[in-house]
C-alpha cells in the first residue's frame, strides 16, 4: 500500500551510514543521502548563526551532575558541599582573589624583615627607607653594594679603569684645554736613522717592500721613538719606480794653476783631480749613476807661494766645473778624486743656485768651514743623508712619506710596517736593502697651527723634544712656544723642491708684507745645512733665509731662540716695527763661506731692540742700517763679515758690543761711548771672593776663519805675552794708554822674563844697558829691545807695553793645543787683590786719586814669532864705512820676497857660516831693490862692529842659504779688567 513520506515511522537514533531517500519532481530519477552527508549539508558555515549559538552557550546553566558547561565561571572541585547542585562548583573571578580559598599555600609573613616562609630560611632584597639603601634580609641583614652584583655588558667604574680611561683619552682632552698639539708626546723624532728593508718582492732591480727593520729591543731608545700612526720620510724608497740617467754634461777649467810640469814651482809635485757628477731630482730625490770622469793634472805655478797644490787653492787658484743640459727639475751631486786611484768622494750637492749660474768652483779646502762637518783636508762630506758618500754605478731611489701601520717587536730588532709598498735601493755590499728615515712632523705641526688659529688660540706649545719638519708658516697674531734649549725643530733633509714649497725658507710669515704680532719663544731651530741645497736668490734676497718674516713685520719677538746651521742666511725681517730679539743665538751658516749671507737683516726698522745675543760664523754683517730709534747692545758678533752695520741710523745706541773678525781679531766698533777696550772683559770678582788666582777661559785665535797655529815659527822666536795697562780718557773723550813706562832700576826680572823696548837712554850708559839686558858689547839706542836680566841702573826708560808690575802669566792648559790657536793665562791672587781692594796699588780709587783722567785697566795678549820672507841665494856681502863702522850692512839676495819692508826687524834661519863681532842676531831692513822674482835686501846690524871701512873688516863672516825672517808681532785679544 502506498504511503506518504510523512506517514513513515521516525528514526530517533540515526546511524551515520543510514540512507535517506530523496524525490525531486523536476527530475526523473530518485537519489539518496547518508546521515553524515546530511549533517554537513544542513549545518553549513555560511548559514550557521554563530552569535546565537554563543549566546545560548553562555546562558546555559547545567543542572545535571558533572562538569557541565558554565562559560563565565571556572569549575572548582570541592568548592561546594557534597550534594550541592553542580552549578555550585562553578566559581566566578572574585572567588580566586581570596587567598583563603586555596589550600596548601605558603604563609605570608607580616614582618618582611623576618621571613619564615620555609625552613631553612631564605633571604631577599629590599629597600630600607630609613637608611635609603638596598639590603639583603635573611637570617641577618647585610647592606648591599656592587660586591654582590655581577657585571653585565655595562661595566662598573673601577680605579684601574679610571686610570686607563685617563690614559686613553688624555691626548684628546689635553689638546682641548691646552695649546699643545701632539698629545704631550716627548719622544724625539729620528733624523737620518739607518734602516733595512726586509720581505722584498719582485726582483731585477725593482724590488719592493713595506717592512722596515730597525735594530733595538723593546726597551731601546730607538724603539721608544716610534708609534703607530706616525709619518716617516724614507730616503731610499719611492712609490713609483724611477731609473734616472744623466742628461747633463760638464767640463773643467783650471784657473791660476799650471798644467805644464816644466812650468811648475821648483820642488813641488803635481796632483791629478778627477770629477764625476750625478743628477738628482730635487722634488722626488732619485739619483742617477755617476757620470764618466773628467780629469786634470795641475801644478803649483812658479809664482805660487805654496809648497804643494792643495795649499795653493784660493780665490785665484781653483778648478771650475761648468754644466750644460741640466733639466729644470734637477740638481747635481759632485764627486771628486785626488790622485790616480781610490774612490770618488761626495764633494758638493748643488741646487739651482749653482746650476742656474752655469758653474761651480772647487776651492778644495780653501772654503772649508769648521762647523760644516766635512773633512778638513779635502772638504768632502763625512756624513750626509740620502746621497752616497762615494760615486756609484747604479741609480738610487728617491724619498717618500709613509705612515706606520704596525710595529712588530723581535728579539733584537723591531719591524715597522708602512701603509704601502715602495721601490727600494739595490742591495748594498752586505746584501742589505738599506735606507734612512726621518720622522716628518710637518703636517701635525702645521695642522695644529691652523686649527689653533681658527679656534682663537694664539699659539701652539711645542713639547720638550726634537721635531723634524720641512716648512712652517705662521699666521698673524700667533706664536711658537717651547722649552728653552730643549725644544728643537730640525729642517727635514733636502726640502724646498716641492711644488708648493717656498724653497729655502724654514719658518716664515704667511703675510709676506705687513705681518703682525709674531713670536718664537724657547725654541731651537736647526737648519741642517749639510743636508740642504740652495736656490737662486740674486733677485729675491730672502729666498735662502731660514726665518723669513717679510717686509714691515709689526711686533716681532724672538726670545731664547737658538738658530744654527742655516743653509745660507739667518733671519730676514726688513723694515720691522717694534722688533725685539733677546738672549738668542744665530750661529754657523752654510757648509761654505763663498757666498755672503747675514745672520740678521733688520734694516730700516723702527723701535728695534737687539740685546744680549750671539751672532757667529756668517759671511756678512748684522744689518741694522737706517734704524730709527733702536738699541743693539751687549751682543757678541763673531766672524760675521765686518761685524755690525749701522749706517744711517738715528736715535740709536750700538754700544757696548763685542765685535770679532774671522781670525778672532777685534773689529772697529761703532761705539758711541768711544771705548775701544770694551771687547773681552776680565771680571776678577769671583777670584777675589774665592781668594784665589784668576784663571782665564781658553781662548782661540783664528785667521780667515781657521785656527792659527801658535806653535809655528820659522826661527827661534816664539812667545805669547799678556800685558795690562792703564786707560785714561781726556776731556775730549779720547782714550789713551798710560802707566807703561818703567825707569831703570825698576825693570822687572820675572819668569818668563819681561821684554822691554827702550824709550830713552837717560843717564844709563851702554855698560849699564848691557848689564840690565844680560848682554855684552851691544850698543843700545832708543827703539831697541831687550829682556831684563837685572833691575837696571840710571834713569833711562823702557816699556814692556804694559804696566809690568801687573803680572799676567801665560799658562798653557793640558787640554789646549797651540796648533789650534788656543791660549790662556793666570793673574796671581796678589795682583787680583791689588786691583780689587780699594787700597790696592792698582785699584780704581788709588789710580783715580793719582790721575783724575784714569778710567780703568785694559789687557792685551800678543803673539810674536818669526815668519819667512823668502829663501836666501847667492853670496851675501858685508859693507862697512868709516862713519858707521860699528853698524855694518849685510846685503843678501832673496827669492820671492814677502812681507819685508824698510824698517822691519829681521833675523836669519839656517844661514850657515854667518857671524859678526858683536854677536848681534837681529837687524833692521835698510833698503830693498827688486828685479823680477829676486830682491836684494840691505840689513843694518847695529853694534855688530866690523872695522872702520870695507878694506879693514873685522869679525864679519858671510853665510850661505837659509831664509830671511821678519819678527812678527800682533795683538790676538784685548779688553778690560774689572
Amino acid at each position: 500500500m502506498t504511503k506518504k513520506f510523512s506517514e513513515l515511522v521516525s528514526i530517533t537514533t540515526p546511524d551515520i551510514s543510514d540512507v535517506f531517500a530523496l524525490s525531486d519532481v523536476s527530475e526523473t530519477e530518485s537519489k539518496k543521502i547518508t546521515f553524515a552527508d546530511l549533517k554537513s549539508s544542513i549545518i553549513d558555515e555560511g548559514s550557521f548563526d554563530q552569535a546565537l549559538l554563543v549566546s545560548r552557550l553562555n546562558t546555559y546553566n547545567p543542572t545535571n551532575a558533572g562538569n557541565g558547561l558554565s562559560a563565565t565561571k571556572l569549575f572548582v572541585a570541592g568548592s561546594a558541599t557534597a550534594g550541592s547542585p553542580i552549578a555550585d562548583f562553578y566559581q566566578d573571578g572574585s572567588y580566586f582573589l581570596t587567598y583563603a580559598n586555596f589550600s596548601g599555600t605558603p604563609v605570608i609573613p607580616i614582618d618582611l624583615a623576618v621571613p619564615t616562609n620555609n625552613t631553612p630560611e631564605i633571604g631577599f632584597v629590599r629597600y630600607d627607607n630609613d637608611t635609603q639603601t638596598m639590603e639583603w634580609a635573611g637570617s641577618s641583614t647585610v647592606q648591599m653594594d656592587t660586591t654582590y652584583l655581577v657585571e653585565g655588558s655595562r661595566l662598573y667604574y673601577t680605579a684601574e679603569r679610571g686610570r686607563q680611561a685617563v690614559i686613553d683619552n688624555f691626548g684628546e682632552q689635553f689638546n682641548i684645554y691646552n695649546s699643545t698639539f701632539d698629545q704631550g708626546d716627548v719622544r724625539d723624532s729620528v733624523y737620518g736613522l739607518g734602516v733595512t728593508f726586509i720581505d722584498t718582492r719582485v726582483s731585477g732591480g725593482q724590488q719592493q717592500s713595506k717592512t722596515i727593520r730597525i735594530t733595538g729591543d723593546e726597551n731601546s731608545a730607538a724603539r721608544q721613538q716610534f708609534s703607530v700612526g706616525q709619518t716617516i720620510r724614507i730616503y731610499g724608497g719611492q712609490s713609483s719606480f724611477q731609473n734616472p740617467t744623466n742628461s747633463a754634461t760638464f767640463s773643467l777649467t783650471v784657473q791660476g794653476f799650471t798644467e805644464t810640469e816644466s812650468a811648475k814651482k821648483s820642488g813641488t809635485i803635481g796632483n791629478t783631480f778627477s770629477y764625476k757628477i750625478a743628477e738628482f731630482n730635487y722634488e722626488t730625490g732619485e739619483i742617477a749613476p755617476g757620470s764618466n770622469a773628467q780629469t786634470r793634472t795641475i801644478y803649483v805655478p812658479a809664482s805660487g807661494g805654496a809648497a804643494n797644490v792643495p795649499d795653493q787653492f784660493n780665490t785665484s787658484h781653483f778648478i771650475r766645473l761648468s754644466f750644460a743640459s741640466v733639466a729644470a727639475d734637477r740638481g747635481v751631486a759632485v764627486f771628486r778624486r785626488i790622485g790616480s786611484s781610490g774612490d770618488y768622494k761626495l764633494t758638493a750637492v748643488l741646487g739651482r743656485k749653482e746650476i742656474d749660474a752655469g758653474s761651480w768652483i772647487d776651492y778644495l779646502s780653501f772654503d772649508y768651514t769648521s762647523w760644516s762637518g766635512k773633512n778638513s783636508t779635502d772638504n768632502t762630506f763625512t756624513n750626509v743623508i740620502h746621497f752616497p758618500l762615494t760615486s756609484e754605478s747604479v741609480s738610487r731611489r728617491g724619498w717618500v712619506d709613509k705612515r706606520i701601520e704596525s710595529i712588530t717587536q723581535n728579539t733584537n730588532s723591531f719591524d715597522l710596517t708602512i701603509d704601502d709598498f715602495v721601490f727600494v735601493n739595490s742591495p748594498d755590499g752586505t746584501g742589505n736593502y738599506s735606507a734612512q728615515i726621518c720622522h716628518n712632523d710637518t703636517a701635525i705641526i702645521q695642522t695644529a697651527i691652523s686649527n689653533n688659529a681658527s679656534a682663537g688660540k694664539k699659539s701652539i706649545v711645542l713639547n720638550a723634544k726634537t721635531y723634524v719638519s720641512s716648512q712652517l708658516s705662521l699666521p698673524n697674531n700667533f706664536g711658537l712656544v717651547g722649552t728653552s734649549y730643549i725644544t728643537k725643530i730640525k729642517k727635514l733633509p733636502w726640502t724646498g723642491g716641492e711644488s708648493s714649497a717656498l724653497n729655502g725658507k724654514f719658518i716664515y710669515a704667511q703675510s709676506a708684507t705687513g705681518a703682525t704680532s709674531l713670536s718664537i719663544v724657547g725654541v731651537d731651530i736647526d737648519g741642517e745645512a749639510s743636508n740642504q741645497f740652495l736656490w737662486p736668490d740674486s733677485s729675491t734676497i730672502n729666498r735662502n733665509y731660514l726665518l723669513d718674516f717679510g717686509i714691515n713685520c709689526n711686533s716681532l719677538l724672538l726670545d731664547r731662540v737658538r738658530i744654527t746651521n742655516a743653509p745660507a742666511g739667518g733671519i730676514y725681517a726688513s723694515s720691522p716695527v717694534e722688533m725685539k730679539i733677546n738672549t738668542s743665538e744665530i750661529t754657523d751658516s752654510a757648509v761654505t763661506d763663498r757666498y755672503e749671507y747675514s745672520p740678521l737683516i733688520a734694516d730700516s726698522g723702527t723701535d728695534t731692540m737687539i740685546v744680549g745675543n750671539r751672532f757667529q760664523n756668517y759671511t756678512d754683517y748684522v744689518d741694522v742700517s737706517v734704524t730709527n730709534k733702536g738699541i743693539v747692545a751687549n751682543n757678541v758678533i763673531n766672524n760675521c763679515g765686518s761685524g755690525l752695520f749701522v749706517y744711517g741710523s738715528v736715535f740709536f745706541v750700538s754700544s757696548p758690543n763685542v765685535l770679532m773678525g774671522p781670525a778672532q781679531e777685534f773689529l772697529p766698533t761703532p761705539d758711541i761711548l768711544n771705548s775701544e777696550y770694551d771687547l773681552i772683559n776680565i771680571d776678577l770678582s769671583e777670584a777675589k771672593t774665592a781668594g784665589d788666582d784668576y784663571d782665564s777661559p781658553g781662548h782661540v785665535y783664528q785667521e780667515n776663519g781657521a785656527p792659527f797655529d801658535l806653535s809655528a815659527t820659522d826661527g827661534s822666536i816664539l812667545d805669547i805675552t799678556h800685558r795690562a795697562f792703564y786707560i785714561q780718557k781726556t776731556a775730549q773723550g779720547v782714550e789713551e794708554v798710560y802707566g807703561t813706562t818703567t825707569q831703570a832700576g825698576n825693570f822687572q826680572v820675572t819668569n818668563p822674563p819681561t821684554r822691554y823696548t827702550i824709550l830713552s837712554l837717560g843717564t844709563t850708559n851702554q855698560s849699564q844697558w848691557n848689564t840690565a839686558a844680560g848682554t855684552s858689547n851691544v850698543v843700545y839706542s832708543v827703539g831697541d829691545t831687550f829682556t831684563a836680566a837685572t833691575a837696571g841702573a840710571g834713569n833711562g826708560t823702557a816699556t814692556s807695553g804694559g804696566v809690568d808690575t801687573i803680572q799676567i802669566i801665560d799658562v798653557p792648559k793640558s787640554d789646549e793645543s797651540r796648533e789650534l790657536g788656543e791660549f790662556a793665562f793666570t793673574i796671581p791672587v796678589a795682583i787680583v787683590n791689588a786691583i780689587k781692594d780699594a787700597s790696592g796699588a792698582h785699584s780704581y780709587s788709588t789710580l783715580k786719586a793719582a790721575n783724575s783722567l784714569h778710567e780703568g785697566i785694559g789687557w792685551a795678549s800678543t803673539f810674536r814669532n818669526e815668519v819667512s820672507c823668502g829663501s836666501i841665494s847667492g853670496t851675501p856681502t858685508w859693507t862697512v864705512d868709516s862713519v858707521s863702522g860699528a853698524d855694518p850692512i849685510y846685503s843678501i839676495t832673496v827669492n820671492n820676497l814677502l812681507y819685508a819692508s824698510i824698517g822691519k826687524r829681521v833675523r836669519f834661519s839656517g844661514h850657515t857660516g854667518w857671524s859678526n863681532g858683536g854677536n848681534v842676531s837681529t837687524g833692521t831692513v835698510h833698503n830693498i831693490t827688486t828685479n823680477g822674482v829676486t830682491s836684494v835686501v840691505d840689513i843694518k846690524f847695529k853694534g855688530a862692529g866690523g872695522g872702520t871701512d870695507n878694506n879693514n873688516q873685522v869679525d864679519l863672516s858671510v853665510g850661505n842659504g837659509g831664509t830671511l825672517n821678519i819678527i812678527d808681532s800682533f795683538v790676538m785679544a784685548q779688553g778690560r779688567i774689572i
